[in-house]
């Protein structure tokens, strides 16, 4: 099956956030922007996305807490955080916390926005696939242990 490649770009200011979700659209993706921390945890609690781009300072809920709660929740998705000026050590933080990457705001930020996203999704594949033919695997070796006799009675 294919994966859903939805971004939940997030930015304190509309306008940026606008713009990076549109940058997201014109390579493929669906996007879904929100305006705060909270409402991409309510959304994660409801639908499935791949990957969550979180701003380190968002309103509601932080980009820590958000991340702090996506792993609390086992919600299955790659989250890349994004930091302004002066936040490396938040993002750095974060990373150590389970953040696939994070990406500094900037010039340059969207051509590595895009290589870090293509990136996460790879790894976000894999892990689906392993975990799937693991269970796979799991279930062909129950069989195996199983050990009978029959009398035929006739």
């Amino acid at each position: 099956t294919d994966l859903r490649f939805t971004m939940l770009p997030r930015d304190d200011r509309a306008i940026q956030r606008e713009s990076l979700a549109e940058l997201l659209k014109q390579e493929g993706y669906l996007v879904t922007a929100v305006e705060d921390g909270q409402a991409a945890l309510d959304l994660l609690k409801e639908a499935d996305f791949d990957i969550v781009l979180a701003d380190i300072k968002m309103p509601r809920l932080t980009g820590m807490e958000l991340l702090e709660e996506i792993k609390r929740e086992n919600i299955d998705c790659e989250v890349i955080m994004i930091t302004g000026f002066g936040e490396i050590r938040d993002a750095v933080e974060a990373t150590k916390l389970g953040a696939y990457n994070f990406i500094e705001k900037g010039e340059g930020m969207d051509e590595e926005l895009k290589l870090t996203i293509m990136h996460a999704v790879e790894k976000l594949q894999l892990r689906r696939e392993n975990k799937r033919l693991r269970t796979a695997l799991d279930d062909r070796s129950k069989f195996y242990q199983l050990i009978g006799h029959s009398v035929v009675v006739g």
